[in-house]
């Protein structure tokens, strides 16, 4: 098999397991918003670097207009919540939540991270089902 056929069953195969993952949008002529990386039981795998996580959200449905992105973070007690506007998406593209740092009080042990993309319902999606995804990090003590 030569390299431009295995790079092409590479791609073919990751965007099958995305797909997969995230499901597909109940109607595509409307936006779909979600973490990146959501599977099919709502977690993700934290992107963590020292205190901030980074969390990317997708739009693969049509053009969003903007929207919030609520967090919330839960050592066994609510530890705080953050929330950001994710301006508008195209369809395609890819929103990165600026500053989600992880509240010191959470640095200690497990933290559940839950991510609430368009939490204000202001985007009429063609999915609303995907719309939460948690992870957990672990920071040793």
């Amino acid at each position: 098999m030569n390299i431009s056929k295995l790079y092409f069953l590479c791609i073919v195969i990751v965007a099958a397991a995305f797909v997969g993952a995230c499901g597909t949008p109940s109607n595509p002529s409307r936006p779909d918003l979600v973490v990146v990386g959501r599977d099919a039981n709502g977690t993700f795998d934290c992107a963590y670097d020292g205190n901030e996580i980074r969390i990317p959200v997708l739009n693969f449905g049509s053009d969003a207009p903007d929207s919030k992105v609520h967090i919330e973070f839960n050592n066994g007690a609510p530890q705080g919540t953050l929330d950001s506007r994710t301006g508008s998406i195209l369809a395609g593209h890819t929103f990165v939540v600026p500053d989600a740092t992880v509240p010191l009080s959470c640095l200690d042990g497990s933290c559940t991270i839950t991510v609430h993309v368009d939490s204000d319902g202001a985007v009429s999606e063609g999915n609303e089902d995907n719309n939460i995804a948690t992870c957990v990090i672990v920071v040793p003590g």
